[in-house]
């Protein structure tokens, strides 16, 4: 990977020629890192100009991009003691019980993980990540579609089908048969921020964009919308497996 040194700080970054990039586009990713996209054809040193034009820009985005990934390991070995749902906090308990697999599930206000006596707990910790997952698909099922349904109606609105997957960069999603996507990890947020959510995509009904229509439209169903989506940019990077 080339490295590129930007005042006192060695930048790795990653060239992507794409065929449909009309000009040079830099992104900083916090998993990704620094990715510069670059029409065919061109050299690598036309496009590593950019990186000295937005120097401050990127050295204050490197720095922010490293403090949220020390946030987010944090947050990894939180998870092997902490369970996160609609927005609390659960202490994790392990039970050893006669059972041949895992299984885990809210009991009188902490999650508890049911394991055989021959699985050590850092094996039954290795697979927290695939039994929260299907955990929360299974609640996911149970709550978003209730709530699709019940702000549709207070809102007007008609749809297809509420589909619930686990979806790495995005928390929603519409599409133009009127389908609705959602993420199972949107349980770990507050219940307010899966209902902001939820009237996002219900508003992309009507406008597939994100226009000043669309805005208006979220700001109508949800006047704290612009709270809601900041607290989201905020956490997101901690509402992981």
């Amino acid at each position: 990977m080339p490295v590129i040194r930007l005042g006192n700080t060695d930048i790795e970054y990653t060239v992507v020629h794409s065929k449909r990039a009309r000009n040079i586009r830099l992104q900083i990713d916090i998993d990704d890192g620094v990715t510069l996209h670059v029409p065919r054809g061109c050299e690598e040193s036309q496009a590593r100009k950019i990186l000295f034009e937005k120097e401050r820009w990127l050295l204050k985005k490197v720095k922010e991009f490293q403090s949220l990934r020390l946030e987010r390991e944090t947050r990894l070995k939180q998870a092997r003691r902490e369970f996160l749902y609609l927005g609390k906090s659960y202490p994790i308990e392990i039970v050893r019980t006669e059972t041949t697999g895992l299984r885990g599930g809210l009991r009188d206000g902490r999650f508890v993980v049911e394991a055989p006596e021959d699985i050590s707990v850092h094996g039954i910790q290795e697979h927290y990540p695939a039994l929260f997952e299907k955990w929360y698909r299974h609640q996911a099922r149970a709550l978003i579609p209730r709530r699709v349904q019940s702000l549709a109606e207070e809102h007007g609105f008609r749809y297809r089908k509420v589909f619930i997957k686990n979806q790495k960069t995005r928390w929603g999603s519409c599409s133009r048969a009127g389908n609705l996507n959602f993420s199972c990890r949107l349980l770990m947020a507050p219940p307010s921020i899966v209902d902001a959510v939820i009237i996002h995509e219900l508003a992309h009904l009507r406008y597939l964009n994100h226009s000043e229509k669309f805005w208006n439209l979220v700001a109508r169903m949800n006047p704290k919308y612009e709270e809601h989506e900041a607290w989201l940019k905020r956490h997101e990077h901690l509402l992981i497996l």
